[in-house]
């Protein structure tokens, strides 16, 4: 009697901590992996993994990471897009999300107003011999 109650104890207690480990990993795989859904008409970068790797060039350092702006021209899922892809690069144009990155106008990461150009400075040749007499001719 005493070992079905253990046993039945243990049970729920692996049971409850499971539920909680599954909790939390899906917790943190939605914080990390949350998919954005992209518009009609939406720009976006086609990314070039293994299954988009074309068939001539061998070496992955050869090829682009990335190809595009291509419009998105229909939305059939919220996972799946048809693109307006150019018929020469023999790509299916309906590709999943995960391939799709959108393109953003500022590329800075923190939005950060950039100074307008101001005028170059270049250095003189005889600023270049003052500089080498200062260092007693070591090089």
């Amino acid at each position: 009697m005493e070992r079905k109650f253990i046993r039945e104890h243990l049970q729920k207690d692996t049971q409850f901590a499971i539920d909680q480990t599954n909790a939390f990993a899906k917790r943190y795989y939605n914080s990390k992996y949350c998919w954005k859904e992209f518009e009609v008409g939406d720009q976006v970068w086609l990314y070039m993994g293994t299954a988009y790797r074309s068939k001539d060039r061998i070496n992955k350092r050869e090829m682009p990471r990335r190809l595009g702006l291509y419009p998105i021209v229909q939305k059939i899922s919220p996972f799946i897009y048809k693109l307006d892809l150019p018929t020469d690069n023999r790509i299916h144009p309906v590709i999943s999300i995960t391939y799709l990155m959108q393109y953003h106008i500022n590329d800075d990461p923190y939005n950060r107003i950039l100074p307008p150009p101001g005028p170059m400075e270049y250095r003189s040749e005889s600023d270049s011999m003052l500089g080498d007499d200062k260092r007693d001719g070591k090089r």
